[in-house]
């Protein structure tokens, strides 16, 4: 099972509608030439994708949702692939506005052996990853130039939030640690130790 972690500065609906935006896979998804829904139903969706890494490839996959929260896939046909699965989990950042999206990814290469396939897969995670946020990023902006009127001056823009992994404020009898989305409450803090 292949893993990536990612933030992504939006909300988890906006997350979510680009992640089930099939028509627009070929933008952000590494090798994917052409995605076509088939059939949709409540919250299956099928469709058909036309990959191209080393060689050409068409894959039926099924997406089951459980809206903002969880899109988990499966192919249910194509020949050059024995399997490739997996999920897409939204979590809200601590930041209140944005999202951190884990993706895991089960893909199997009906002629090559898996160890030399898992390097090659996790690149192309990490790389559909960084494309998910820069689309979602781009359908955002899209969205606030089509609202908003033009500005008589052009703004800048502010540089996203740094993306953060702990947190630790001083209460008055303890210390609140938030720790990658969790969050932790602890009497004192010794050297790099926690006590609880």
């Amino acid at each position: 099972m292949i893993k990536n972690t990612v933030y992504i500065p939006a909300s988890r609906e906006r997350v979510f509608s680009a992640l089930t935006a099939f028509p627009s896979y070929p933008e952000w998804v590494p090798n994917c030439e052409q995605c076509t829904v088939l059939s949709s139903s409540g919250t299956t969706t099928t469709v058909e994708m036309l990959m191209n890494a080393t060689r050409r490839t068409r894959m039926g996959v099924r997406f089951e949702a459980e809206p903002g929260q969880t899109l988990q896939f499966e192919m249910i046909s194509g020949k050059d692939l024995k399997k490739y699965s997996g999920l897409h989990r939204l979590v809200p950042a601590a930041d209140g506005t944005g999202t951190v999206l884990f993706t895991d990814l089960d893909i199997e290469i009906a002629s090559m052996p898996r160890f030399l396939t898992d390097g090659t897969a996790k690149k192309s995670l990490d790389k559909g990853a960084l494309s998910l946020k820069r689309f979602v990023e781009k359908l955002a902006s899209a969205e606030e130039t089509a609202s908003t009127p033009a500005p008589v001056a052009a703004q800048p823009r502010t540089p996203p939030r740094a993306r953060r992994l702990l947190q630790i404020v001083k209460q008055t009898k303890s210390y609140r640690v938030w720790f990658m989305g969790e969050a932790f409450t602890v009497k004192t803090i010794e050297g790099n130790v926690f006590n609880k």
